[in-house]
């Protein structure tokens, strides 16, 4: 007769080792590469809105700077001419004059003392958007607009139209003579 001591029983089946499967390991590992993965993504999402955030700040700070020296000049400049809504010049005492220019998305300031060109001041504006000069209130006021365009759902040929309407300056020519149409 056999006896079943619980000695026996055990020294009958193989000691199992406390290790991992291979399947366990190859779970563990796809789990914590799908883990690494997402915060690559998330690190790499991060420093792309955070250059573009930057970008944004630098262009805005850009533009600040442009609509201060708008405000001045205007308010120092004793005449102006506006030939069109894209070009304007303003003149000063003496043979000192500024000349804005917009086209595209882009604003230029040019100062020029007599005919020599002193100073070129480049803005850049955000995509989607131009500006534009008017003149208001009898025309002593001139008016520096930023317009957001839309073109969406418009065939390519099409002009874009302005959903938006900023007025980012406003100067009012201080001096005597006011506009010279020439």
């Amino acid at each position: 007769m056999r006896s079943h001591s619980p000695l026996k029983a055990k020294a009958a089946t193989p000691a199992r080792k406390q290790a991992f499967t291979l399947i366990e390991m190859l779970v563990a590992l796809s789990f914590g590469s799908s883990i690494m993965l997402t915060a690559v993504a998330l690190v790499h999402s991060v420093f792309q809105l955070q250059s573009q955030a930057q970008t944004r700040l630098e262009q805005t700070s850009i533009l600040d700077r442009y609509v201060e020296q708008f405000r001045r000049d205007v308010s120092l400049a004793v005449r102006f001419e506006l030939p069109t809504e894209k070009t304007l010049r303003l003149f000063f005492v003496g043979e000192r004059r500024v000349e804005y220019q917009t086209d595209e998305n882009h604003i230029t300031r040019r100062a020029f003392d007599g005919d020599v060109l002193q100073q070129v001041e480049p803005a850049q504006l955000e995509a989607g958007r131009v500006a534009q000069f008017a003149q208001v209130h009898s025309g002593r006021c001139l008016v520096l607009d930023i317009l957001i365009l839309e073109s969406e759902g418009k065939p390519s040929t099409a002009p874009p139209s302005a959903v938006r309407q900023i007025v980012v300056a406003v100067g009012t020519i201080n001096g005597a003579g006011g506009n010279d149409e020439t």
